[in-house]
């Protein structure tokens, strides 16, 4: 990929199915290349951000979204946390097909991997995972807010939170454990999306 610094602001990249290996020596990944980036985060983090700012940026890339998938989780998510929090039990079969099938097509994909490589199933479609670092408060405070705009009920927002504390963060810290860990760029969840975009884009580029 370019380097963002020598393209006009907001420029696409060009992206081509050439098929073969994608990744370059020396790290990097050639321009004409198809590819998958997968972006992590917790909820709130900002993974639907950084999917948009990318898909906007390489041409004829496909967004996919983690939300639009129905996802099977441990029944008792306390004892999966006990039990060493094995993300391979989460199961989205919809997500898996989409991502199989994008593939075989040799499109260039932007998604949402929240569970990132240490969900086999769906981890192998990455090709490149970015990691967005928030702090967690500040996550659920972006959930939060964002969720308010949309019309959801406090209900709704007050059952969340009721589980926050002790289901959703021990689940976000697990997978900051488990996923950031093997992040191929890890981005300041604080910094503007601007920045994370140029991250990628800089990283990506031929090494």
């Amino acid at each position: 990929m370019a380097n963002p610094g020598s393209q006009a602001a907001g420029q696409r990249v060009r992206y081509q199915p050439l098929g073969g290996g994608l990744a370059k020596p020396g790290g990097g990944y050639a321009p004409g290349v198809s590819l998958s980036i997968g972006v992590a985060a917790a909820a709130g983090g900002g993974k639907s951000t950084l999917v948009r700012a990318l898909g906007e940026r390489i041409d004829h890339a496909v967004m996919v979204f983690f939300d639009d998938h129905p996802v099977t989780m441990p029944p008792n998510p306390l004892q999966w946390l006990a039990a060493g929090a094995d993300f391979n039990e989460w199961k989205s079969d919809s997500l898996e097909a989409e991502l199989q099938s994008l593939r075989e097509q040799q499109v260039p994909i932007v998604f949402e991997a929240p569970l990132g490589r240490a969900h086999t199933a769906t981890g192998r479609f990455i090709d490149f995972l970015v990691f967005v670092d928030t702090p967690l408060e500040v996550a659920l405070a972006r959930w939060v807010r964002r969720r308010m705009k949309e019309g959801i009920s406090s209900a709704e927002i007050s059952g969340f939170l009721e589980i926050y504390e002790s289901v959703l963060r021990p689940v976000y810290r697990a997978q900051r454990q488990q996923v950031m860990v093997d992040a191929d760029l890890v981005v300041d969840g604080l910094a503007p999306v601007e920045d994370w975009t140029s991250q990628v884009m800089a990283a990506m580029r031929p090494g």
